[in-house]
């Protein structure tokens, strides 16, 4: 993390550079020459190019004392370790659990496979990754049927051991009802759903009455953000776009502060991104269902939940929410909303985000990802859908 006095002189620096801008406007009134006023450009110019030289040596000293495991920890370790404390009667030792998850972080979590990604083998005690599926609940019958989930993070579940993932608490729900269907985690963490029809395409172990459910909805909106410049900035054209490139490459931060001063959400222009998204997301599942049923292969695109699009409490919500940017729940909710009016009419689309169930404190580690008890719930609502028995059954 950068020193916070690096930020005190970005502001002083803005602040004198302010009174230089007034200088050289009334130099006149203040009886400065223009040579005098020239020569406070160049040293102006002489700050920012010594200021943006101090921020580039501290981020190469900063990279070369972090050791290399530290920056290979899962996501959000923290929060995730918090949430895993505070949620009562865990069903596994939480400490030994999350030293694993970081073993399998610094080993390497996703690995290329062709022209998708695919989980990184690992073997453990609690996570157990071969070929690119990870392990869990097996079918308790012989199986003529398999239902393979796809997904991101929220498929592959490593927010808990092989046995309490999504996947897996669909296959138990399979078992207690008796059902002769298998499931497999084909859940890869980052993915979309892109990605995820790539691994479909290649899996060699789809026949033909197989399912395909892709639990699609939190990646899709990554990097979906409506913005424009604030005030007279929105009518600059690609001053977004242009900052913004500039913020994420550069990574200065004298440009990220004027970044983050100047651009401001914009919920029309959220919307028009997510109703584009929507659409073109609909377009590659009309294509990927018309292929994938002339080899009598089901396909079901279930819109996963979120604490966003959950009809959770208040209190609760705000309390997982506190670790992310407040317009969050804006674009997941508009995010939300396109692709249900973009699938509304597709006999392959199940909305699962919408889940009273869900309200309970101890059912989400964080915005997106479930707790073994948040698995059971969803694992049990897909498992009763009429629509997801129509189709997969």
């Amino acid at each position: 993390m950068r020193k916070n006095w690096l930020r005190v002189v970005y502001y002083l620096f803005f602040n004198f550079a302010s009174l230089y801008l007034i200088a050289s406007g009334l130099r006149k009134l203040f009886g400065l020459s223009k040579n005098l006023v020239v020569v406070l450009g160049a040293l102006f110019a002489l700050i920012m190019i010594g200021l943006t030289t101090i921020e580039f040596l501290i981020r190469i000293s900063e990279k070369r004392r972090k050791h290399l495991a530290e920056n290979l920890k899962s996501p959000h370790r923290e929060l995730l370790e918090r949430r895993l404390e505070a949620i009562r009667n865990p069903p596994f030792e939480i400490q030994e659990f999350l030293a694993e998850l970081d073993s399998y972080y610094v080993s390497g979590l996703t690995t290329k496979t062709g022209d998708h990604r695919s989980a990184a083998d690992f073997k453990g005690k609690y996570i157990n990754v071969v070929g690119g599926i990870r392990k869990g609940l097996i079918s308790n019958k012989n199986c003529e049927r398999t239902v393979f989930m796809l997904g991101g993070s929220t498929v592959a579940c490593l927010e808990g051991p092989d046995e309490w993932t999504l996947p897996s608490r669909l296959q138990k729900q399979f078992n207690d009802f008796e059902v002769p269907i298998e499931v497999v985690n084909l859940g890869v963490s980052g993915s979309t759903t892109v990605d995820r029809f790539k691994a479909a395409n290649s899996c060699k172990l789809v026949k033909p009455n197989d399912v395909l459910l892709f639990w699609f909805g939190v990646n899709e909106g990554k990097g979906l953000w409506g913005r424009r410049g604030r005030g007279a900035l929105a009518f600059w054209p690609g001053y977004v776009e242009i900052l913004g490139l500039l913020s994420r490459r550069s990574r200065i931060l004298v440009i990220r502060l004027l970044y983050l001063a100047t651009v401001v959400f914009d919920e029309k222009a959220q919307r028009r991104l997510a109703r584009s998204r929507a659409k073109s997301l609909k377009r590659q599942f009309e294509n990927e269902a018309d292929r994938w049923s002339n080899h009598s292969v089901k396909l079901i695109a279930g819109l996963q939940p979120t604490i966003f699009s959950s009809e959770t409490d208040t209190e609760f919500r705000s309390e997982l929410s506190k670790n992310w940017k407040p317009e969050m729940e804006a674009i997941m909710r508009i995010q939300y909303e396109e692709f249900c009016a973009a699938f509304q009419n597709s006999e392959y689309f199940i909305d699962f985000s919408r889940s009273t169930n869900l309200s309970v404190y101890d059912s989400f580690v964080d915005w997106a990802h479930t707790s073994w008890l948040g698995n059971e719930i969803i694992a049990k609502k897909i498992a009763l859908s009429r629509t997801f028995r129509t189709l997969a059954l």
